[in-house]
């Protein structure tokens, strides 16, 4: 497990906040809403070989008994 919290690590240091550090020098908020639409984008679109070539969400839902009405919610 620690091999993937380091490699999620060095994803979000390479693909978001080496491209924003301006904001989190100087704006923390507009850096925190960027970064959870990063994130949700991250999560809902990005298709990842270790899911099946599915996104992260489509993984729970497909897999983990997530229910697509109670994930629909959530991202609203």
């Amino acid at each position: 497990m620690n091999a993937q919290i380091e490699s999620f690590n060095w994803i979000i240091q390479e693909d978001f906040i080496d491209w924003h550090l301006d904001l989190l020098t100087t704006d923390i908020n507009a850096f925190n809403q960027k970064l959870v639409d990063w994130l949700l984008w991250y999560n809902t679109k990005i298709i990842h070989s270790s899911f099946n070539n599915q996104s992260s969400l489509q993984y729970l839902i497909n897999n983990l008994g997530f229910f697509k009405m109670l994930v629909s919610y959530a991202l609203i």
